[in-house]
């Protein structure tokens, strides 16, 4: 994963070298300002921050001039908390980066990195057999409850309407450690994975904990998910009480 940061304070350079430092595959490029950054070739970068407060050029106006020429995630950062509401809803960010959290960094990019992956496996797949079909109805999925969890099976592709349906209900509940399985699958296509990454985020907004459960023991099952660093974001576990139990103790 390649990534630009452009940032004019060299402190949170280094801290953010520092954070990342460990993740295998990930490359920084720094730029002190926007107008160092506009020589850089965008095609390059798979996630680029800006600073919300660079001189000259803020970062907010920097991701508006450059949304609609990458495909390329794009945060806003700070280390003043100055974010308004305004760029919460803005459509094209990505999501807000607080510097005074190293690990906020590290999560985000971790998260960034397996939709990226997953997006490269659809796109190969969707080439070859055409796009995934979406259901509609519930029976796409089953949510049940199993003391302070809950138990998501994942049975197609979900539509946005059926993930707003189900987070509904887990709002309700308050209940923010979840297990998440696919139903009798041994193979499941790239696009099942997209699901994952956003109930794991999700969970993560409410600061809850998801496993997934590998229902069939399926090497192959396990596998797909560390290609696509999915075991980086959390636990696989082929026994249903296992990952029950890992859930309560954290």
């Amino acid at each position: 994963m390649k990534i630009a940061i452009i940032d004019d304070n060299n402190e949170h350079a280094k801290l953010i070298k520092s954070s990342i430092e460990h993740q295998q595959n990930w490359s920084v490029d720094f730029f002190n300002n926007a107008k160092q950054f506009g020589i850089a070739k965008l095609e390059l970068y798979d996630v680029i921050i800006a600073k919300y407060g660079l001189p000259t050029t803020n970062g907010r106006d920097l991701i508006k001039s450059i949304s609609n020429k990458t495909n390329a995630e794009l945060f806003l950062m700070s280390s003043s908390h100055n974010f308004v509401d305004e760029d919460i809803d803005n459509e094209n960010i990505a999501g807000l980066i607080d510097m005074s959290d190293a690990n906020n960094i590290v999560d985000q990019l971790k998260y960034i990195d397996v939709k990226i992956r997953i997006n490269k496996s659809i796109k190969v797949e969707e080439e070859k057999f055409g796009k995934a079909s979406t259901s509609l109805s519930s029976s796409c999925y089953s949510l049940e409850h199993k003391d302070e969890i809950i138990i998501i099976g994942i049975k197609d592709v979900l539509s946005q309407d059926i993930k707003d349906k189900i987070i509904k209900e887990i709002n309700s509940t308050k209940k923010y450690k979840g297990i998440i399985f696919f139903p009798n699958r041994v193979i499941v296509p790239s696009s099942f994975l997209a699901e994952l990454t956003y109930f794991y985020k999700q969970f993560k907004i409410k600061k809850g904990l998801l496993a997934f459960w590998n229902i069939t023991k399926s090497p192959s099952m396990t596998e797909l998910l560390r290609t696509c660093n999915l075991d980086k974001l959390f636990h696989i576990f082929d026994d249903l009480d296992e990952a029950i139990n890992y859930l309560k103790k954290h």
